[in-house]
């Protein structure tokens, strides 16, 4: 019920043509709209938040926070994650996230920066879940992609851990430190809001590096690392 409902309401928000900083109508309302229960339409919306499509702000409604026209389905039968794609997608995310960090210090204040910022304080109540926080930890760095303000940058990053979700989790498995990966997150959004591109690049390059270093450190020997 779960999954049809949450892509229901992505086909009404891209019927309704809304963008990012959009309100959708109340919980209530779409409950009507899909003829369900409003626990049910809250739980489709938290599946929705947690992929970085729409934010849930307390006390004022739901607002769209995603590209939902822009769909990223994941293979379903991809293979179990194995250490060397692991490697390889840490590789390939250090060409890309730390520039992404810079470029985002020159656009400003953005709803991107309020997602980042909401999934940051939904992380910190996740740090003994592990598949909830790679959830989260996902949308994060999408959301800090996006306030690059490059669309082909932030669709390769989305695409880029999206489809590689498996990877991702075994990532945050390996690196057994949920805590220092939350304080680099936060230093990282902190830099791109004191809009210091330099220090925001060298945040990210520095994350990603140091979760790189664990995880090869623990990589099978006949895994070339």
């Amino acid at each position: 019920m779960t999954d049809g409902l949450a892509d229901a309401i992505v086909d009404f928000v891209g019927a309704s043509q809304l963008s990012r900083g959009d309100r959708l109508p109340s919980v209530r309302a779409l409950a009507e709209r899909f003829e369900v229960a409003a626990p049910t339409v809250r739980e489709a919306l938290r599946r929705l938040e947690a992929e970085g499509i729409v934010v849930l702000r307390h006390g004022s409604g739901v607002y769209v926070s995603g590209d939902a026209a822009r769909r990223v389905i994941g293979n379903p039968h991809a293979p179990v994650a194995d250490p060397v794609t692991c490697l390889e997608l840490l590789e390939t995310r250090l060409l890309l996230e730390p520039t992404a960090a810079e470029l985002g210090c020159l656009r400003g204040p953005s709803v991107e920066l309020d997602v980042a910022a909401h999934l940051l304080r939904v992380a910190a109540t996740q740090l003994e879940e592990p598949t909830a926080l790679s959830t989260t930890n996902v949308a994060f760095h999408v959301a800090v992609a996006r306030q690059s303000g490059n669309s082909v940058l932030a669709q390769t990053v989305d695409a880029l851990l999206v489809g590689h979700r498996a990877e991702q989790e075994e990532i945050l498995a390996t690196y057994e430190d949920s805590r220092r990966d939350h304080e680099d997150h936060t230093a990282i959004l902190e830099a791109i809001v004191g809009g210091d591109a330099g220090a925001a690049y060298a945040e990210m390059f520095r994350h990603l590096v140091s979760v790189s270093e664990v995880v090869a450190s623990r990589a099978p020997e006949d895994v070339d690392a």
